[in-house]
């Protein structure tokens, strides 16, 4: 069994209160922060297709995740989010080297609205977004969202389907709070 790793997703998660606007300061003091507690996994914030603003924990592309990076820290993995309900363009993902971001983390969705309204299966696209990652050189870790749209099959049959590319993780994520413990563990298990 491999050992328990640590990701911190401050700047990406915290994100959701402050619109990713910590203030390039704040953003330089908390990845130092984390790279001092050599946590495993820093992740720096999403990778979005939209203008950049230092300020933001958000990146338009690869060479300003560089920068936000500068020279890497011990054994400390560097990640980004890429979300499927707003991709980023593989087109633009520059193939990874050794000062990018060694992750990407994608959200991926079991469904999602055509701008018809109708709800269309997600996760092939998901899917072939993922092995775009890995084909681009990155590490990848899957994480659908909303775990509890899934039945047990649907969700077996999801994590065969991802355990293909050989992710780095993928994960049980329970998006807005609504599962018990016992619920999770189900999943889990």
């Amino acid at each position: 069994m491999g050992r328990i790793q640590l990701l911190d997703c401050t700047l990406r998660d915290g994100g959701y209160l402050n619109d990713w606007n910590f203030g390039q300061g704040t953003i330089q003091r908390i990845r130092q922060a984390l790279e001092h507690a050599d946590v495993d996994i820093l992740e720096l914030g999403f990778l979005r297709d939209e203008p950049y603003d230092k300020d933001r924990a958000v990146f338009n592309c690869m060479d300003r995740v560089k920068e936000s990076i500068g020279k890497k820290h011990g054994r400390t993995k560097y990640a980004v989010m890429a979300e499927m309900a707003n991709p980023f363009p593989l087109e633009l993902l520059e193939d990874a080297d050794a000062e990018s971001a060694d992750i990407i983390r994608v959200i991926v969705w079991k469904t999602k609205r055509t701008e018809t309204g109708d709800e269309v299966d997600a996760l092939q696209e998901g899917f072939s977004y993922c092995k775009g990652i890995i084909e681009k050189g990155y590490q990848l870790c899957v994480q659908p969202a909303r775990v509890d749209q899934y039945s047990d099959a649907e969700f077996e049959a999801m994590l065969r389907q991802f355990s293909e590319l050989s992710p780095m993780a993928i994960y049980v994520v329970d998006s807005w709070g609504t599962q018990t413990p016992e619920a999770l563990l189900i999943y889990m298990n």
